[in-house]
């Protein structure tokens, strides 16, 4: 997809949640990160990145992406993350009424009532594009996946960008940290080579890190074993589950969600 094709869809989006007249803050948050983007590859990274989390979970798989999607408004309306990132607002969906507001969401899980009757919808994290810069000017992005879903990732990725010159760094496992990176097509030194010995040539070359995550797999075995799925369940336990997962067995119904 050419940048301004991934521009028009980003819009499309923009407006399918937000309406004909978006909010003034919402534009200038979009346009704001469409200077920056349409200067390099970065906005082609979060468009594959967009597929390959539509994939992801219509095969009921997880993936974590880092770098500077979480901060991308962007990257929220292309699909590359669940985190909307411009400041805190109420939303409603009839309407397209914004109101901006203190607080994320009503710890009561009522949601507030729109004037014309509806429930707003509460979203938000107000955290800026300039947060992550660093990743936009490099052209770098991480990519966690599941080991069942690794090697699919990898091969979208390739085939989406097969019109660069595509250097696979990787370790000596079949399925372990492998680094993407994309060069001019006239630069023949598509292939693939050990991550260990080549990493520093390549530091400053344009690429996205494929990092296998056994913890997702264990995320989709809890889901099939207790019929709970983990986008349900609060940040902070994720976190604190997180930090158990050296303890987990092989069996996913050794671990209790309350």
């Amino acid at each position: 997809m050419k940048h301004k094709e991934i521009f028009d869809k980003a819009y499309r989006r923009l407006k399918e949640l937000f309406g004909d007249a978006p909010d003034i803050k919402i534009l200038s948050r979009f346009y704001s990160e469409k200077m920056v983007l349409q200067k390099d590859d970065y906005i082609r990274y979060l468009e594959i990145l967009g597929r390959v989390c539509e994939r992801a979970t219509a095969l009921g798989e997880h993936i974590r992406v880092s770098g500077t999607a979480g901060s991308s408004f962007t990257a929220f309306l292309l699909g590359a993350t669940d985190i909307n990132p411009v400041p805190f607002y109420e939303y409603c969906p009839k309407c397209k009424r914004v109101e901006y507001t203190d607080k994320r969401m009503p710890f009561d899980g009522h949601l507030p009532k729109c004037e014309c009757g509806y429930d707003m919808i509460c979203d938000g994290y107000n955290l800026p594009f300039e947060m992550n810069i660093g990743s936009v000017l490099s052209e770098k992005i991480q990519l966690g996946v599941s080991r069942l879903f690794f090697n699919e990732a990898k091969e979208m990725i390739c085939e989406y960008m097969s019109d660069k010159s595509i250097v696979k760094l990787k370790g000596s496992e079949d399925i372990s940290t492998t680094w993407l990176c994309f060069l001019d097509k006239d630069e023949d030194m598509g292939g693939e080579y050990s991550l260990c010995d080549n990493a520093p040539v390549f530091e400053n070359t344009p690429h996205i890190t494929l990092l296998p995550m056994p913890i997702l797999d264990k995320y989709r075995e809890l889901e099939a074993a207790t019929g709970v799925r983990m986008k349900d369940i609060p940040h902070d336990i994720i976190v604190f589950f997180d930090l158990l997962k050296e303890t987990l067995t092989d069996s996913p119904t050794s671990v209790r969600i309350l």
